[in-house]
Formats: C-alpha cells, structure tokens, sequence
C-alpha cells in the first residue's frame, strides 16, 4: 500500500490506481490540517499489504471548517 498522505485527490488517486486500486473511496472532514483538499489519513495504512480489490478509504481535508 503507497502512502498518499498529504497528496491532492488526483495524485493520491493516481498512485494509488498505479498501484492496481480501482476502489478509492472518499470524504472530506474537519481535521485541522492547513492541506486544503489533502489527503489527511488513509485505510488501510501505508506499507499494509492489501487486496487491490478492496477499498482504500481516504479522507481529505475540507475547506468549510
């Protein structure tokens, strides 16, 4: 798993369907981050191993906080 922390939605989508993801599910949340549209967490975590046909859950930070 490629950790995309800190990326933009479309970097971290396109590692991450580099990589064989094609399930990247997304919200944007309240996390306190200055990275406006970043991603600020991810599951399952950087260096997991994991199927590439499971879901890699993200979470970006929103700009209405």
């Amino acid at each position: 798993m490629p950790n995309v922390i800190g990326m933009n939605l479309s970097n971290a989508a396109y590692t991450l369907k580099q990589a064989g993801f094609t399930n990247i599910p997304y919200l944007y949340g309240c996390d306190g981050s200055s990275g406006i549209g970043n991603v600020v967490s991810q599951s399952p975590a950087a260096g997991t191993s994991y199927g590439e046909d499971q879901p890699v859950s993200l979470k970006l930070q929103a700009n209405n906080c």
